[in-house]
């Protein structure tokens, strides 16, 4: 599951623009079954997520606010290098689309791509064998 959240504020000349966003995305990931052990460190991945944003901009008494709704859908592939007991870095490679409507105007924008990730993950159940 990915959950994120983000919050910003800046000032500028009097002007202040400040934003925000929540989204909530649940993956399902899958290691290729193999009685090869580094074809096992191979995964799909795939995941659809929602969410919603908020942008405020001022400028002297006047203040605009914008509300989004959003989603969000990913496919990919990806592989675990173990380096240390339970311990692996993981690039992903993936394909993303994410839509945002503007819940005022009901205008939508796609915005969609390769995506390249990597992180380092921590395994608590282990199989030695790795």
């Amino acid at each position: 599951v990915d959950v994120g959240f983000s919050d910003n504020s800046s000032k500028n000349n009097g002007n202040k623009q400040t934003g925000s966003a929540l989204n909530f995305e649940p993956m399902f990931e899958l290691n290729m079954p193999s009685t090869s052990q580094a074809l096992n460190n191979l995964f799909v991945r795939s995941g659809y997520g929602f969410g919603s944003q908020r942008s405020e901009y001022t400028t002297g008494a006047t203040t605009t606010t914008t509300k989004y709704s959003t989603t969000t859908f990913c496919a990919g592939l990806g592989y675990n290098f173990f380096f240390h007991k339970g311990l692996s870095f993981t690039p992903i490679f993936e394909y993303d689309i994410n839509t945002q409507k503007n819940k005022t105007s009901d205008v939508k924008t796609k915005y969609d791509g390769i995506d390249f990730s990597f992180g380092f993950r921590k395994f608590f159940k282990y199989d030695q064998n790795r």
